[in-house]
């Protein structure tokens, strides 16, 4: 299977589940009730960002403090 195959496999997948799941999960909700749910989704991925940043930059001091108790060890 090429490349070019697989996209038009991935994008008839895309397009028939959007068609299955889309419409039922925005039934009955009013304009206002969407807009709150687009600031929901925005402000969780933001969030979840936030907590990515530090989980790294706590794993780099993690990495720092192994690296110096190890020279000071050698020493």
């Amino acid at each position: 299977m090429g490349l070019d195959a697989e996209m038009k496999l991935f994008d008839s997948v895309k397009k028939k589940w959007e068609k299955i799941w889309l419409p039922r999960l925005q039934e009955g909700k009013t304009k206002v009730e969407l807009e709150r749910d687009k600031k929901y989704e925005t402000n969780w991925v933001w969030y979840h960002t936030l907590l990515a940043i530090e989980l790294l930059i706590c794993d780099i001091l993690l990495v720092w403090i192994a690296v110096v108790l190890t020279i000071g060890v050698m020493k």
